[in-house]
């Protein structure tokens, strides 16, 4: 195991390298049984022929070979001749799978671990994962039954996922131990890669969502507790239409992303009234909101407030919470101050 990695590669052949002549055996030698291995003591042991009855056809089953990686080498060697090709297929080619879930979380805090980091990736999930499969641990960091394969919604919960707001890594959480599960999303991918995200669910909802190199604190526990136990990915797009969701990826750059399709203003009344307003009062109040001085958020806000939601045609809504002229507007990453006007022009949408 090396160094400094909490699990081994998962599944797949250690492929280290390979003498050329191992590469280059060919399918003659094979089929006089002229090909030889060295054994632990040096003495040279002949492997029995490939038994050709007649071009392309090889019986691998005729060998029998002790050694693991020997019996690799030979049956890729074998493929080569049964595939009418002179030369064995290179080792080196092969791609490694990882076929399973880690048997045991390796972190001690709950969410926010990948066995395997990602180091370039610019987005939770990288590309187009045609794969993906959910493992679950309890608090204990113990595997829990089988990996769950999403049969439905893959490319929806990409687009959510990669439209997540980043941030830096939450160092501290409120721990409900019995409460929380951790996750692991295995994607795989056609060429035989596997990336991997963590998250995981809690009743706190204060958790960390990585791949590795890009984190997010935005909790989307309750949707992959969803896919876990029914297979289904679900939007992470509210129903509530008055709900503010998890926020949008460019919120810790601006208070809203670019190009909504449409804006909702909720009251705060006990039977909260709202509002939906299309693409055009959508953009131009983004743009008026965007226009702002930023600060750094800092929760100081309370009492009386409205909610204006945007909604897009990918990934969940990004949302601000207007406190009034006398305090701020917020997105949970940045702030502002709000003049008075502006205040009472958002106000009178949530009505209009």
């Amino acid at each position: 195991m090396a160094s400094g990695r909490p699990w081994p590669s998962w599944g797949g052949v250690a492929s280290g390298p390979h003498p050329a002549s191992r590469a280059s055996i060919s399918c003659r030698h094979l089929a006089q049984g002229n090909w030889y291995r060295s054994g632990p003591s040096r003495r040279q042991s002949r492997l029995g022929p490939c038994n050709r009855k007649r071009s392309g056809d090889v019986r691998p089953d005729m060998l029998t070979i002790r050694r693991g990686r020997s019996t690799v080498l030979i049956l890729l060697l074998l493929a080569g001749c049964a595939n009418g090709h002179g030369t064995a297929p290179s080792l080196a080619a092969a791609p490694v799978h990882q076929t399973t879930c880690p048997p045991r979380w390796g972190a001690h805090d709950v969410g926010g671990w990948v066995p395997t980091p990602e180091s370039t990736a610019s987005t939770l999930v990288p590309g187009q994962p045609p794969r993906a499969e959910i493992c679950l641990y309890d608090v204990h960091g113990a595997h829990q039954g089988k990996a769950r394969t999403l049969q439905t919604g893959l490319a929806t919960m990409t687009a959510d996922l990669n439209h997540l707001p980043t941030a830096p890594r939450r160092e501290a959480c409120p721990l409900l131990a019995t409460l929380t599960q951790s996750y692991l999303i295995k994607l795989s991918y056609q060429d035989g890669r596997v990336s991997w995200v963590g998250t995981a669910y809690g009743i706190s909802g204060c958790t960390n969502t990585t791949n590795g190199r890009i984190h997010t604190t935005a909790y989307i526990g309750d949707a992959v507790k969803h896919a876990y136990d029914t297979g289904q990915w679900a939007r992470l797009t509210p129903r509530d239409p008055c709900d503010i969701g998890t926020g949008r990826r460019g919120q810790d750059k601006h208070l809203i992303p670019d190009d909504p399709i449409e804006v909702t203003v909720c009251s705060i009344r006990k039977n909260a009234e709202h509002k939906t307003h299309g693409r055009r009062v959508a953009i131009k109040t983004a743009k008026t909101l965007n226009k702002l001085p930023l600060q750094p958020v800092d929760h100081q806000c309370s009492g009386p407030y409205i909610s204006v939601i945007f909604h897009y045609r990918q990934g969940p809504p990004a949302a601000v919470t207007a406190f009034g002229a006398a305090c701020k507007v917020d997105n949970r990453y940045v702030q502002a101050d709000v003049p008075a006007a502006l205040y009472t022009q958002l106000k009178k949408l949530g009505t209009d």
